[in-house]
This record gives structure tokens, sequence and C-alpha cells, in this order.
């Protein structure tokens, strides 16, 4: 009676398809954070207005108007019209 040897349970091309799964989560991952990243610091620039800015505001600045809003988010915040425009709304300017 002869006991054939134990065989191993991963073949190389099981292993090679695993490698090629993990470059893939890897990859995609990278792709989502260059993709996200201008999102983020798009929030942080225009973000809420203060600082010295403020002061050079016109005296009947309402933040609520959305005119208004934009004007000091460009001119403060260093934002673009559909940046400021988006983060004005999202404040409930109207």
């Amino acid at each position: 009676m002869t006991i054939a040897p134990h065989s191993s349970r991963t073949s190389p091309r099981s292993l090679a398809l695993f490698v090629l799964a993990c470059a893939a989560v890897i990859g995609v991952g990278v792709v989502m954070a260059y993709t996200i990243r201008p999102m983020v610091r798009a929030a942080e620039v225009t973000g809420s207005i203060s600082g010295p800015c403020t002061a050079q505001l016109p005296s009947n600045f309402n933040p609520r108007v959305f005119d208004h809003c934009v004007a000091a988010c460009i001119s403060c915040s260093r934002g673009n019209q559909v940046t400021c425009s988006t983060s004005c709304r999202l404040k409930g300017a109207s």
C-alpha cells in the first residue's frame, strides 16, 4: 500500500490571479484618491468667508443673497464661479 504525496492546493495560476486582483484593487484605490483629491481641495478653498478680506466687502453685504455670497467667495476664498455657486447654494443663499 503506497500513500500518495501531499499535493499543494495553490497552483501557479491561482497565485497569479490573486496577485492580479490585488494589483487591480490597489490601482482602483489610487485612481479614486486622485479623483477625490480636487473635490476636497475645492471644499477647503471655498469654505466660510473670514479673515481680513471680510473688511473689504461692501457695507450692505448679506451672505444670504446669492450674488453677494458668490462675489465674496470668489474674492476672499480664491474660488471660481462653479465652486462658489455650489458653495453658496449649499449654505442657503438665494
